[in-house]
């Protein structure tokens, strides 16, 4: 055996250095903690998600309560301020009532292209437009970009009066269920009768 000072010095900085396998065990353990703490977090927000999600559905109205007759229906007119100037609910006054068959079909056209262009493919709400409108709001910061179907704003419309909220939450409440409501709606109604 050697005693000298360097052998020493060596022998003491071997037994003083972590072992390599402690390292790697540490590194496991590690790991395993932090990945059960991710799944347990993704559980969590998952069932508050859903409890959420629930929730408002279970406050969603009935599919019976959609109109499809306007005659209880009025105008709103504003002026150049957006002040309120007169609200037309005379009868007649406002519209006229016509059949389905009496709409020129070049005008039915041209509702469905400016409104919604994938009226007659879509089940009530439109995929590719929500992902359309989310994207041109990331790039220009402001989100004021319409996904809505003519089935969402039927629904807008007739069962949430138009869906004037005052705030980010009812407003996100109600185009959720203004979602659940049309994809309910278009399975019991034909296109024409929306």
């Amino acid at each position: 055996m050697n005693y000298g000072k360097r052998k020493t010095k060596a022998k003491v900085h071997q037994i003083d250095r972590i072992n390599p396998k402690y390292g790697s065990r540490s590194l496991i353990y590690i790991f395993s903690v932090l990945l059960l703490t991710l799944l347990f977090a993704c559980i969590v927000i998952g069932s508050f998600g859903y409890g959420m999600m629930q929730g408002i559905l279970d406050r969603t109205p009935r599919p019976e309560s959609v109109r499809i007759d306007p005659t209880d229906s009025f105008s709103t007119v504003y002026n150049q301020n957006g002040a309120e100037v007169a609200k037309l609910v005379a009868a007649g006054s406002n519209r006229i009532i016509v059949n389905y068959e009496d709409i020129a079909p070049p005008l039915l056209q041209a509702v469905v292209a400016i409104e919604d262009e994938r009226f007659y493919e879509h089940i009530g709400v439109d995929m590719k437009g929500i992902v359309r409108a989310f994207i041109k709001g990331i790039v220009s910061h402001e989100f004021n970009e319409g996904a809505s179907t003519i089935t969402q704003q039927l629904i807008k419309n007739n069962v949430f009066n138009g869906g004037l909220e005052k705030n980010f939450g009812l407003k996100l409440e109600r185009k959720l269920q203004e979602q659940y409501l049309s994809i309910q709606i278009e399975k019991t109604m034909s296109k024409e009768q929306i």
